[in-house]
């Protein structure tokens, strides 16, 4: 059985692009979903520390946070395989700009990763005046 993602049922995980997408931009706080200068580690941290079931069939949309702390892409493998391992339906990584120096090669390597897990990967975007956000 299929269904089609819906966007306002997932939930939002990661740095300040997901709270732009998910939570309407709020800064959140140290144990919400999603906040603004969030690394992968942390990002890590506060996806370990939902209770079991939190994931189970539900749609994901995951800003690993690598905005923040650099390509740590063992971390963002394990952020992955935690979210496949405790059941979600389906997970939609986010990329970072597509433009400037200072994320260059990021996207290639979270396609690549998110090839590997067979988790969708929603590519790059094009950042708005700060570089960083869409």
């Amino acid at each position: 059985m299929t269904s089609e993602f819906d966007p306002s049922t997932a939930l939002y995980y990661g740095d300040s692009v997901a709270t732009g997408y998910g939570h309407g931009g709020a800064e959140g706080n140290r144990n919400s979903d999603a906040r603004w200068g969030r690394g992968a580690g942390r990002v890590f941290e506060v996806l370990s520390s939902r209770p079991e079931g939190t994931f189970k069939g539900k749609d994901i949309v995951l800003s690993s946070g690598v905005l923040n702390s650099g390509l740590d892409i063992d971390t963002v493998r394990k952020q992955l395989e935690l979210l496949q391992g405790r059941g979600a339906r389906s997970i939609r990584l986010l990329g970072t700009p597509k433009t400037g120096t200072r994320f260059a090669g990021y996207n290639d390597k979270l396609r690549t990763l998110s090839n590997e897990l067979g988790v969708t990967f929603l590519g790059g975007y094009e950042a708005g005046d700060d570089g960083v956000h869409p």
